[in-house]
């Protein structure tokens, strides 16, 4: 269901406070779309939602969204804050690539898993906090964010896939976790 894909005319749009689910590209391509309020109820969000509304600035995930699928919000590039809830057990494949105005993020501690390319290309991005259940960071989940200087890797993540940290090249400090299994190739290559 892409029921508001490519429409240009968007700069905001009043959701329903009932809303339960936005579905697979909805907003996709909402070139214009700069501001979104997501309603408390909100449960679900569906593939490619809101990818490439190229002016969302910012994105605030309700409670209720357990996880943030594939593509959500890829090539939102002028997003520069977004607040996950502390409920969300996991962020999907690419679900923020290409977000490059993204300066922050907090990873909340239930968050499972960091799917394959959830936050690559968002080359803004200093500050990262992975929360303390955090287990698997996919691979190229944070490739190309060149500016991520420091960064503490929870203790339960045991594995780190291929690509993870690829071309970050400004990471100068680096804490592994006690349980990690594995380290797929070119996981930190510059």
């Amino acid at each position: 269901v892409v029921c508001f894909f490519g429409c240009k005319q968007f700069t905001a749009f009043p959701f329903p406070k009932a809303l339960k689910l936005i579905g697979d590209g909805a907003f996709a391509g909402c070139v214009r779309l700069e501001s979104i309020q997501l309603p408390a109820g909100l449960e679900e969000l569906g593939k490619q939602c809101f990818a490439g509304c190229a002016a969302l600035q910012q994105v605030a995930i309700p409670e209720k969204v357990a996880a943030i699928p594939e593509e959500a919000f890829v090539g939102c590039n002028h997003i520069y804050k977004v607040s996950l809830p502390e409920n969300l057990y996991a962020i999907h494949d690419g679900a923020f690539k290409g977000c490059g105005l993204l300066e922050r993020l907090a990873v909340p501690d239930r968050t499972f898993a960091i799917g394959k390319d959830a936050f690559s290309g968002c080359m803004s991005l200093e500050q990262v906090t992975l929360g303390e259940d955090l287990h698997v960071i996919d691979n190229g989940a944070f490739s190309d964010c060149k500016r991520i200087e420091q960064l503490v890797i929870p203790d339960e993540v045991t594995t780190i896939g291929a690509g993870a940290f690829a071309n970050c090249y400004g990471l100068r400090k680096l804490q592994l976790p006690k349980r990690l299994l594995t380290i797929e190739r070119e996981a930190f290559t510059p």
